[in-house]
């Protein structure tokens, strides 16, 4: 509720991932998010769960170019 009414600009960091970055980006107005360990596998950046966000948000048309 707090983001929401929230006036500034933020990021959103922590826990993110595949399930839950897009409910985060449609229930808010962040202006980015932080997906470092979402994105992580063995504690290294995995390309494949890069992918799967990024065609998540573009499939729910959740990214939006300015």
């Amino acid at each position: 509720k707090f983001l929401k009414q929230y006036q500034g600009e933020f990021f959103i960091a922590g826990g993110l991932n595949f399930e839950n970055v897009g409910d985060i980006l449609e229930n808010t107005h962040a202006a980015g998010v932080d997906l470092a360990s979402g994105v992580e596998t063995g504690g290294k950046i995995d390309r494949k769960k890069i992918t799967k966000i990024f065609n998540k948000l573009n499939s729910d048309s959740i990214i939006h170019s300015s």
